[in-house]
């Protein structure tokens, strides 16, 4: 699985684990050439290998995107949200908020 957001991994924000800050930081496919080719060549730390015993399936890990990366960043970097607190995802409905509830409700905080 590709995280199609690269940051130069260097750089103070990057230290800082703030990589989407980073002055170099690109999304594939938006400030980056995509991934419509036979390959490409991403950093090694914008690889993820799924296994089949992973508590994603290979049909939610082929549709990971953007939005659940965003998502992620919100409930786990950003809110540092812990098992057992209450989550309220405002303007439910959305690919992002919709992400944001199953993270937050998932074992994924555990």
């Amino acid at each position: 699985m590709i995280n199609p957001g690269i940051a130069d991994y260097s750089c103070a924000y990057c230290r800082a684990g703030e990589h989407s800050l980073c002055l170099n930081y690109g999304i594939l496919g938006e400030h980056r050439p995509g991934t419509l080719a036979q390959a490409i060549i991403v950093p090694e730390q914008n690889v993820a290998v799924i296994r089949s015993s992973e508590p994603l399936t290979w049909a939610e890990a082929a549709a990971f995107s953007l939005v659940t990366l965003t998502a992620w960043r919100m409930v786990v970097t950003r809110a540092q949200v812990r098992p057992g607190e209450t989550v309220l995802v405002w303007g439910i409905g959305g690919g992002v908020s919709l992400s944001a509830m199953r993270i937050a409700s998932s074992k994924a905080l555990e």
